[in-house]
């Protein structure tokens, strides 16, 4: 049977649909070190700071594989934007504080979207192989799969971190092919699916890949996506 790979992270688990919950939280128990602002305006600015410094792809590439720092750096941030307002802003021990509640946090509140466990279980059962391919840190990707037992539906997991080289890297869903044996004129023979353009997609699609963005936000496809996928979901029961 062809083989399928899967993305981990806004794939078959809820990740960014849980980081706002984790940021409010966050603000709301330390909003006492702060005067004259309120926890929805501290929220706002860390949620910018958050925004700008993800946006830069070097610091993504550079920092995804240590979020406890790259989060202390984007709370620190919301606090010079805050400064710049004239706000007076806690020590920075403090902020380290609030960022390492929100890493604590934001690994707590991470659940499988609906049906997705359900999905690999049938998937496996009709003999699918299929592999995992995930980008960030080994030892935080590596406490999801173990917290769900997703190792048991996969014939092979492959972490960036302990691979060596991320998403969109070819090398990395060249590595996919090579455990099933797929040579270069028939990697049409195996499907990825992920959310990402990027990352999932476009990588893929590099070597020949069949692709399947799962558009799980439901936002539509851009005129400016880095690559068109072969097919799109909303969920990962479509899979079936």
């Amino acid at each position: 049977m062809q083989p399928l790979f899967f993305d981990l992270d806004d794939t078959i688990l809820v990740y960014h649909g849980v980081s706002e919950q984790a940021w409010t939280e966050a603000c709301d128990i330390y909003i006492d070190h702060f005067s004259n602002l309120s926890s929805s305006q501290l929220l706002n600015v860390i949620l910018a700071a958050s925004s700008w410094f993800w946006s830069d792809e070097k610091r993504f590439k550079k920092m995804m594989h240590n979020l406890v720092e790259a989060r202390r750096q984007v709370v620190s941030k919301a606090f010079e934007m805050l400064k710049a307002e004239g706000i007076a802003v806690p020590n920075q021990e403090v902020a380290n504080t609030i960022a390492d509640y929100f890493t604590h946090r934001r690994e707590e509140l991470i659940y499988p979207f609906p049906g997705a466990l359900e999905t690999l279980r049938e998937l496996q059962q009709r003999g699918t192989p299929l592999t995992m391919i995930t980008n960030s840190n080994a030892e935080v990707q590596q406490r999801k799969i173990d917290r769900f037992h997703l190792d048991k539906y996969f014939d092979n997991i492959i972490i960036s971190g302990a691979f060596g080289y991320d998403k969109p890297d070819s090398r990395i869903f060249q590595h996919a092919l090579d455990f099933y044996k797929i040579d270069g004129d028939n990697t049409s023979l195996a499907t990825m699916i992920g959310d990402s353009l990027t990352s999932d997609i476009f990588g893929a699609s590099q070597l020949g890949i069949q692709t399947i963005w799962n558009d799980w936000r439901k936002s539509g496809l851009p005129q400016n996506a880095p690559a068109k996928p072969d097919r799109i979901i909303h969920s990962i029961q479509e899979i079936l």
